[in-house]
């Protein structure tokens, strides 16, 4: 839609002399409506995602206005190009500096009592989050959009009582852009690599890494995430990533670890697998019945849901008849003397060993997989 984005202000100030409209998701809905703004996956420019983070800043917790100052502040021409410059790239560090310059020089000593600077890192928290839940898949309803929207934009008092410089890193982690910082000892470690990876996924499904608990060894790392279970309930889980194989010992270590924090839960996640028998304590042993393990992977596929593209891809394979007309493919493999390199035996999959697929489940499975490249004439698939 290409959206006359002065008419969101013209609103926000109308609606302030409303009376029959108290409540602040009330003004908002009214506004929205207004605006043409139900729907969230409309939203595919800047000027919509401006508007719609807007009306949602506009009302604190009790649905009060924001004062008419603090809202002209984002009518003004520096601020929507600072902003858009926010949803064209992801640096948000520079964009964040200049705006709340910019909020502190117009503003200052004009609104007692509000901090212009918290002021931009507020509506900036406000404006990613409406941006991420429009690039969010579209197998999401609607409906949890908006509501996920809500519990988030809702709590401006929370957000009123962050340090600046907390509110700017809570910014730059939005936009996805936040560098995992390690200390010194563990840049090199082998668990490195698994907390980038663990960090980039937390921050997907937005899980929050508490301060208080940090723990880093050679082959271990500690952290508190933190992420809801229900409306008004939230979660401290104790994750614990081992670079290597998760064994009995990690289990028993965790559970002290556990203790100590007094974590609702822990996670043991490791790089290459879960020993049988650290599977087989925390399933059989109630001491330990607030530990899962997984390996990454496994961590990944419990909130990734392919369920959907997969009915749709068996169903695009029945229409076109490629179930019918498809050939099962068999596969060799030499095996090659470590010295001369020359062929000194052969291994071929067939349908007893459940044809190529076959193999590649098998070599999927391997914990020591390193490459596999899969040669084959024209017309072979």
């Amino acid at each position: 839609m290409n959206f006359p984005i002065d008419k969101v202000f013209e609103l926000l100030f109308e609606v302030s002399g409303l009376k029959d409209i108290v409540r602040r998701d009330e003004r908002i809905i009214y506004i929205r409506r207004r605006l043409g703004l139900t729907d969230l996956e409309s939203l595919d420019t800047f000027k919509d995602v401006y508007a719609y983070a807007l009306v949602e800043y506009a009302f604190d917790d009790n649905g009060n206005r924001k004062p008419q100052a603090l809202i002209s502040l984002f009518r003004t021409k520096e601020i929507r190009t600072l902003f858009e410059s926010a949803y064209r790239d992801h640096n948000p560090k520079l964009w964040l500096e200049k705006g709340q310059a910019i909020a502190q020089y117009k503003l200052e000593d004009k609104l007692p009592g509000i901090n212009p600077k918290q002021e931009i890192g507020i509506f900036a928290t406000v404006f990613l989050k409406v941006l991420k839940l429009t690039q969010s898949p579209k197998e999401v309803r609607l409906e949890e959009k908006i509501t996920k929207l809500q519990q988030q934009t809702l709590l401006h008092s929370e957000m009123q009582k962050l340090t600046l410089e907390a509110l700017n890193q809570k910014v730059s982690q939005l936009a996805g852009v936040e560098k995992l910082t390690l200390p010194k000892a563990a840049r090199t470690s082998d668990a490195a690599d698994l907390a980038h990876q663990l960090s980039r996924w937390f921050d997907v499904l937005e899980y929050q890494r508490l301060s208080e608990h940090e723990v880093w060894e050679t082959d271990y790392f500690e952290w508190m995430i933190e992420f809801p279970i229900g409306r008004r309930r939230v979660s401290r889980t104790l994750v614990r990533g081992v670079a290597g194989v998760v064994e009995t010992a990690d289990v028993q270590d965790l559970q002290v670890s556990i203790a100590k924090t007094k974590a609702d839960e822990g996670w043991l996640i490791g790089n290459r697998r879960v020993s049988k028998a650290a599977r087989i304590l925390v399933k059989e042993n109630v001491l330990y019945k607030n530990i899962l393990c997984y390996t990454f992977d496994e961590l990944i596929d419990e909130d990734a849901d392919f369920s959907q593209y997969l009915d749709w891809l068996e169903n695009e394979i029945r229409a076109r008849g490629v179930d019918i007309n498809y050939l099962p493919l068999a596969c060799r493999k030499d095996d090659l003397d470590p010295l001369t390199q020359k062929k000194i035996g052969v291994s071929v999959y067939g349908e007893d060993d459940g044809w190529i697929d076959g193999y590649v489940e098998m070599w999927l499975d391997d914990p020591a997989k390193e490459h596999l490249s899969i040669l084959g004439e024209f017309g072979t698939g």
